[in-house]
């Protein structure tokens, strides 16, 4: 009887193996799977890294260029705001600003505008963003708190500046934002802002041709009328003398400047209360342009004559330069 049970056994054995193939090979472990980088954002050599935010609900865009070297402390950031119906790149490549942020170790952010020919809100110009009362300020100030989240933002050396409707929007953030920005720049702009209560007061530098004819030097409509479009009417710029009047004021400035005369360029320096500056560079020419930037001559057909007026090409005067020195030295650093 017991071997009857025992040949049972063993005769049990193979089937139990056939059943369960696997039981006689060796266990392989299962290979987690590699876990998947995030895709690097993408630079570009002269912009930087795009940027998104949300204000007000509305997408807006702009790009942020950080310097290549390393930094052990906080630097300075530049906002450079482009003109009307201009882009980010366009203002990038006629200033040089990302090479002058390189060479001098500054963050710089290019903000895009809003609407088909984009512009800002600058009160009573530009095109789409003024017609519909875009938040530009807004933007700019929550541009500056998103820098700050991903940069070494030193937050007592930040500065913007624009050309253009760009400059109007650069008057309007010293209105609005007078207590981010230490000191802020204007080329070719007009004050247009609706109305001015300026917090921190900030530095200023301005800089103008005589012979513009898009935004004038003593105020009214540009010649031609190309922005008649924007309100049925042509916009009547303020003058860069209104301008400095109000800030002669507002920054409690002394009242006998400081005066520099060149045939390039005529420099009047008031020095303000709390060491505030505030300074205009007068150029005899150089038209509605970014003095000292690069412009791209028109090209011209086979026996067409020359007829550009030279007094309306960019001056030499190189305008980044005499920003990047004005905002430099604000606010003043302490002497021990």
């Amino acid at each position: 009887m017991k071997r009857l049970l025992i040949a049972a056994l063993l005769m049990l054995v193979p089937l139990a193996a056939q059943a369960d193939p696997d039981i006689t090979k060796p266990q392989v472990k299962a290979t987690p799977p590699k876990p998947v980088e995030p895709a690097l954002p993408k630079v570009d050599p002269l912009l930087g890294v795009k940027q998104t935010l949300t204000i007000e609900k509305q997408p807006r865009t702009y790009h942020l260029y950080v310097p290549k070297r390393e930094s052990n402390k906080p630097r300075p950031l530049v906002v450079v705001l482009h003109g009307a119906g201009g882009t980010a790149r366009a203002i990038a490549e006629v200033t040089g600003f990302t090479q002058m942020a390189e060479r001098e170790n500054f963050v710089v952010a290019y903000p895009e505008g809003t609407g088909r020919s984009p512009s800002w809100n600058a009160g009573k110009c530009c095109g789409y963003a003024s017609r519909t009362d875009v938040p530009d300020s807004e933007f700019i100030k929550q541009l500056v708190i998103d820098v700050r989240k991903k940069e070494n933002i030193d937050k007592t050396r930040i500065y913007a500046t624009g050309f253009d409707n760009g400059g109007m929007m650069s008057y309007r953030l010293a209105c609005d934002a007078g207590d981010v920005f230490a000191a802020v720049g204007v080329v070719a702009g007009a004050m247009n802002t609706e109305s001015c209560n300026p917090l921190g007061r900030p530095s200023l530098v301005i800089i103008h041709a005589r012979n513009d004819e898009q935004v004038p030097f003593d105020g009214g409509a540009a010649k031609g009328g190309w922005r008649a479009a924007l309100g049925n009417k042509p916009v009547q710029d303020a003058s860069v003398k209104e301008a400095m009047d109000f800030w002669i004021k507002a920054n409690m400035c002394r009242a006998f400047p400081l005066e520099d005369s060149k045939p390039d360029k005529n420099t009047v320096n008031y020095f303000c209360a709390e060491k505030r500056d505030l300074r205009l560079y007068t150029l005899p020419d150089g038209g509605h342009t970014w003095p000292g930037g690069f412009v791209k001559p028109p090209e011209k057909k086979e026996g067409e004559l020359d007829d550009i007026d030279p007094s309306t090409l960019p001056s030499t005067v190189p305008a980044t330069e005499l920003l990047w020195e004005f905002f430099s030295k604000h606010p003043p650093q302490e002497i021990f």
